[in-house]
């Protein structure tokens, strides 16, 4: 009579079954998150430009004075450009949300969790577009840098006063982006 061939797995069969896709998991995750806070930094970028993009073409559709601006409580402007954002028909010029402006649209707030700063000209808290289609004098720059601050994820994008805006992509000798002057992104 032939033995009964046993079926199943040893102990040391399991481990090493099981080490393998640990080691794998292991080496793949940290290349993962790279590309999901890259990903992330380009979602953002993006989502300035399509805003700027939107508040410009709101402008020359109505031939009015169009606004961006942070969009507080779903009432007026104000808070952070990383939260919800507005375009309206600003009718009195004012950069504020009142009774008679015509809301265009209002865009989501950035799911990452990454701060993004305005610097202008005239140095106001919103963006104005004339109904020709120009900044109402108000060139300058947003910079989103993700919640961990790497200077790695960090995107500048540049606004002109023509109402032209472009996503800086030159970069310094250590692979970090650099803005319009060749100096280093800071967040």
């Amino acid at each position: 009579m032939a033995p009964e061939r046993q079926i199943g797995l040893s102990l040391i069969e399991c481990i090493a079954s099981m080490a393998i896709p640990c080691l794998l998991a292991g080496y793949g995750i940290p290349g993962v998150t790279h590309f999901l806070r890259n990903a992330d930094s380009v979602a953002a970028a993006n989502r300035i430009v399509r805003a700027v993009n939107l508040t410009r073409h709101a402008a020359i559709t109505y031939g009015s004075t169009a606004t961006l601006c942070p969009f507080m409580d779903g009432v007026d402007c104000g808070g952070t450009w990383a939260g919800a954002l507005v375009t309206f028909v600003d009718s009195n010029m004012d950069g504020r949300l009142g009774g008679r402006e015509h809301v265009v649209a209002v865009i989501r707030p950035l799911s990452s969790g990454g701060t993004v700063r305005w610097r202008s000209f005239r140095n106001r808290q919103y963006l104005q577009f004339t109904g020709d289609g120009f900044t109402n004098y108000q060139n300058g720059n947003f910079v989103y840098c993700d919640a961990t601050r790497n200077r790695w994820y960090a995107r500048q994008i540049v606004l002109n006063v023509q109402g032209w805006a472009r996503v800086m992509s030159r970069r310094d000798d250590a692979g970090y982006r650099v803005d319009r002057k060749g100096k280093p992104l800071r967040c």
